[in-house]
């Protein structure tokens, strides 16, 4: 089930919660709501997705075919300039997880799992310098406000 979509790092990291039985439709929801997050304007810096599914019971196994996978990757090339699509879950299956690994790593797409909300962000400031800088600045109108 989709709970919200969101930017968690103004109009470069975007974030897909979802929660209980996750389907294809709710892919699709989060896309269309993503998607209405996103100004017209181009910009040379990156859009990322972090589909938290950190709190999921099961996910609907046509996400996993070649076709829904190429729709998916469809999705992220929309954003003027995509980057990685990060999922966060603690438990994730191993042999789906290597499937798509190796599909993905085909399509060239940049595609991580990580445990944790934490290492996602983590790896994301790594290898996105620009990121830490929008934090930084993010933190600090928070403390000044």
């Amino acid at each position: 089930m989709l709970n919200r979509v969101y930017w968690h790092i103004s109009g470069r990291v975007q974030v897909w919660q979802m929660s209980g039985f996750i389907s294809l439709e709710d892919v699709r929801d989060a896309y269309q709501m993503g998607k209405s997050l996103i100004s017209d304007e181009v910009s040379p810096l990156n859009k990322h997705i972090i589909v938290d599914a950190s709190h999921r019971d099961s996910i609907d196994l046509r996400l996993f075919n070649a076709r829904t996978l190429q729709e998916i990757l469809e999705i992220n090339d929309r954003f003027s300039q995509p980057g990685w699509i990060i999922v966060v879950d603690p438990h994730p299956n191993k042999v789906m997880h290597f499937l798509l690994l190796t599909i993905l790593k085909i399509a060239k797409a940049r595609f991580r799992v990580f445990s944790t909300f934490d290492e996602a962000l983590a790896f994301l400031t790594s290898v996105d310098y620009t990121l830490v800088q929008l934090r930084k600045a993010a933190q600090k109108a928070d403390y000044v406000s």
